[in-house]
Formats: structure tokens, C-alpha cells, sequence
């Protein structure tokens, strides 16, 4: 799997097609696919590139949770990992998040690292383990803790958060977060003077690709 990371970043693995639909399980990404809500069969994507552990993310979880809302009948949403440098914890809570969804709850142990953010944004070590094992007992009571914290080290899962990050920085030239495509068309909140601003180009602009 490492070898097809390093292929993936020399450029002898070609996503420059697909890069911007719903990428499947493969062995370059851990064997496991993009995260998808909604209408995955819809001609519209919502692509998010997002970093767990930064603020303006969690600012943008309710406005991202409110257009699925209003188009999960219409638009696929994919969420993929875009951990930055500058906060520690970001890639260990994309893993947990991973590690969540491989019992189901991907959507639901990210919403709450979101909500929850404080609690685990500061701590290191035995803590910050605790703190994430704790929210995903909170988003998952019959949940089997035991495997989910056995999997926050799965080489994997390290794979999968490893490949959205390439891919965001190699062909969507990522290079901060919250970073939104719709259909490859770039969103950024930055232009923007509020969040439900942003909100409302987003939604302008999956209505006017429906209508095509």
C-alpha cells in the first residue's frame, strides 16, 4: 500500500478522470472508499475537503449538515480528510473518525469531533485517546469500543486519510480547509462575508445544475 501512495504521488497513478466523482475502495486508499450521503448516484457532488481539528470546519459542519438536509434526495456529499500540519491532533481524529465508520458511524463520530471539539483539540497521548473513545461510546452505545480503539493505529486507516489528503493536494490543489467543490467548482468560504452567504452560492449553484 505504501508503494501505491508513492505511486500515487509521483503521478503514476492517474486520477486526473475521476478525481472529482466518488472514488471507490482500492488498495491505494486503505481499502476503503469515499465516505458518501445523499443521492450517490446523483450527477451533482458536493465534495468537501476538511480538517478535524480546525475551527472554521466546525463552523461549516451545520451549514454542510443543512444543504444535505435540503438535497439529500437530489446530491451525493463525499467528505474527504484534509489534515493540516498545523494542528497535531487533526490526522488521529481523521483515523478515529475512520475507525467509527468502520461500524457505521463515520457521519456521526465527525459531526461530534466537530461539536465536541475542545474536549480533545489540546490533549496528547493516553488523553487524547480517552477523549475519542469516550465521544464514540457517546455516538455509539452499542457500539464495540474495544475494536474501535484497536483500529486507531490500522495502517488502513492511516492509508485512507493519507490518499484524501494527496488527492486534495494533488489535483485540487488544496491547500487550507474548509475546501468545498460542487461538481469541481470551487466554493471557497474565504469569498465570501458569512457563512450562510456561502450557504446560499452553494445551494444557487446545485439548483442550476439539477435544472441542466
Amino acid at each position: 500500500i505504501k508503494d501505491d501512495i508513492k505511486k500515487l504521488r509521483q503521478g503514476k497513478i492517474d486520477y486526473s478522470k475521476i478525481y472529482n466523482e466518488i472514488i471507490p475502495a482500492t488498495a491505494v486508499n486503505g481499502n476503503i472508499g469515499d465516505h458518501v450521503r445523499g443521492n450517490a448516484n446523483s450527477k451533482v457532488i458536493v465534495l468537501e475537503y476538511a480538517d478535524l481539528q480546525c475551527p472554521g470546519c466546525a463552523a461549516l459542519m451545520l451549514y454542510m449538515s443543512g444543504l444535505y438536509k435540503n438535497n439529500s434526495d437530489n446530491v451525493a456529499f463525499v467528505f474527504r480528510h484534509y489534515p493540516l500540519q498545523m494542528h497535531p491532533n487533526a490526522g488521529v481524529a481523521a483515523v478515529a473518525a475512520e475507525s467509527a465508520g468502520l461500524q457505521g458511524y463515520f457521519w456521526e463520530m465527525t459531526e461530534a469531533l466537530y461539536s465536541q471539539q475542545g474536549t480533545w483539540a489540546n490533549k496528547s497521548g493516553d488523553e487524547l485517546r480517552e477523549s475519542y473513545i469516550t465521544i464514540f461510546k457517546s455516538i455509539a452505545p452499542k457500539g464495540d469500543v474495544d475494536k474501535f480503539t484497536a483500529y486507531l493505529e490500522n495502517q488502513n486507516l492511516i492509508t485512507k486519510v493519507t490518499f484524501d489528503h494527496d488527492l486534495g493536494r494533488l489535483y485540487h490543489h488544496v491547500n487550507s480547509t474548509p475546501s468545498v467543490f460542487v461538481n469541481g467548482k470551487e466554493f471557497s468560504v474565504l469569498n465570501y462575508t458569512t457563512l450562510n452567504d456561502f450557504y446560499n452560492a452553494v445551494q444557487t449553484e446545485i439548483n442550476t445544475l439539477l435544472k441542466q
